[in-house]
């Protein structure tokens, strides 16, 4: 069921996964476990991972546009690696579903849309365009939830550019 070059403690986090879809109670649940297997295997099995999107989707509903936005958030991920374009118009896409949303949810995937998005611009030599995207997108919908961890990984990241532009005093700011 897994490749070979699935570690063991990979492993045991997808068979957790699989336990959890098991014992979920509603479709949100279950939508939201189908989520996180597509993120685990858009890295070692994008038929999968497309797969665990195409039923999430089936029992997600048309008008519910948070869900829908963080399905294309998903999408927009297995495509990371593969297709920056694609990516990043997915990415977008999600935006535009999430941004008339007003709760943390929709802040905290906002947050990071924006940050996969910024990733994508580091990879063809943007570090400018991604510092941009941390200081006014990802950090400002990141405090507006409360996940801490998201948080310092974004001041990181800003850091981390301003330390490879050489602008070692504001990068220890944000470290």
């Amino acid at each position: 069921i897994y490749p070979t070059a699935i570690s063991s403690q990979e492993k045991t986090y997808a068979d957790s996964l699989y336990l959890q879809l098991h014992k979920a109670g509603t479709d949100k649940e279950k939508v939201e476990i189908y989520f996180l297997l597509s993120d685990f295997y858009s890295y070692i099995d994008t038929t999968k991972a497309f797969a665990m999107l195409d039923t999430a989707k089936s029992m997600i509903d048309r008008k519910d546009k948070l869900y829908q936005g963080i399905l294309t958030f998903y999408k927009a991920g297995v495509y990371f690696d593969l297709n920056i374009e694609k990516s990043q118009e997915l990415y977008m896409q999600a935006e535009n579903i999430l941004k008339d949303i007003s709760t943390p949810i929709s802040y905290e995937y906002r947050a990071r849309l924006w940050n996969n998005y910024g990733v994508l611009e580091q990879t063809n030599d943007k570090q400018g365009a991604f510092l941009d995207i941390l200081l006014n997108k990802s950090i400002p919908f990141i405090q507006k939830t409360n996940n801490i961890s998201l948080h310092a990984s974004y001041l990181t990241n800003v850091s981390l550019v301003l330390y490879k532009q050489k602008d070692y005093a504001k990068a220890i700011d944000y470290s």
